[in-house]
């Protein structure tokens, strides 16, 4: 497989934190700094050739705090910010190792406050800050794992990082459960809508119960218009699936002998009207291309003879 500069940062940033982890539960030895510096500085150099964007200056921005600069990685940063980068990349793992540090939390403080007050769309700050975490660690862990699997990594490290995953999850939910207790939940009037969608995207990834739990709820919200009435759309499919196999918005799908497919669909004939009404960007057949599902089965979920 021919691997591009991109694709070769990726895997090097990927593959040094997962070992990072490794490291910490199992301690580190004189080598194991040494490869990590090494690697990190390899990442920087090949980013470096690459045209700056968001994403390449928040690459080496973080690959500088790995390696104890924090001068660099605050100036990259900032240039991550410049190009469009989120404030809310603050709170990504990486930056763990450098969080201690009076320099970086001055710096994080200053930007974070300056922007909750710039942004006037958020009335209650703690949630706003709490989903700004949970969704840079959850996005964080899920892109590594679907990048290791692109790029061929071996099982046992993808496993690790899923075991990570799932306990994420789980802490999220309980956050979740105590901040809805305390401040109702994360509406557009209550944090703006940026916010509330990234609450919506990381409910996505909890246990089934909780969804049905919240999902009443979310439902009037979004008939009220203070709450994304595609993410509706997906919890219900994601419910539906789960309890009878089929589902009304063609959101979720499904691999059968290694080939994707949408599971069955409730009145497929109408489903591109009910995604339009709930928002839902794509028609069936757009979103079926996305994975290479063959237009002859994407409205059913089944074959057709």
């Amino acid at each position: 497989m021919k691997i591009n500069i991109m694709m070769a940062i990726i895997l090097i940033v990927n593959f040094s934190t997962f070992s990072l982890a490794q490291i910490s539960i199992e301690g580190p030895t004189p080598s194991d700094s040494a490869k990590l510096r090494s690697d990190y500085k390899l990442a920087i150099q090949l980013a470096k050739r690459e045209k700056f964007t968001s994403r390449i200056s928040f690459i080496i921005s973080e690959s500088y705090a790995n390696l104890n600069n924090i001068d660099s990685s605050i100036y990259y940063f900032n240039r991550s910010l410049a190009l469009g980068g989120e404030v809310g990349n603050l709170f990504d793992p990486d930056f763990e190792v450098i969080k201690n540090s009076k320099k970086w939390q001055s710096f994080s403080e200053n930007l974070l406050v300056e922007h909750l007050k710039k942004d006037t769309s958020i009335k209650c700050q703690e949630w706003a800050i709490e989903i700004m975490k949970t969704i840079n660690v959850d996005q964080d862990l899920r892109f590594k794992i679907m990048d290791m699997g692109n790029l061929k990594f071996p099982q046992k490290y993808i496993d690790s990082l899923t075991v990570l995953e799932k306990k994420n999850d789980s802490q999220n939910e309980i956050t979740f459960k105590y901040l809805i207790n305390k401040f109702g939940y994360p509406t557009i009037s209550k944090v703006g809508k940026v916010i509330s969608n990234k609450f919506g995207t990381v409910i996505l990834h909890l246990s089934m119960e909780f969804q049905v739990s919240i999902f009443s709820d979310l439902e009037l919200l979004s008939l009220e218009n203070d709450f994304r009435k595609s993410t509706i759309a997906l919890l219900t499919d994601k419910i539906l699936t789960k309890t009878i196999n089929k589902q009304l918005y063609g959101t979720q799908i499904r691999s059968v002998n290694n080939k994707k497919e949408f599971y069955p669909i409730i009145e497929p004939q109408n489903v591109n009207e009910r995604r339009k009404k709930m928002e839902v960007n794509l028609t069936v057949e757009e979103y079926g291309t996305i994975f290479g599902i063959k237009s002859d089965n994407q409205n059913t979920g089944e074959k057709k003879n």
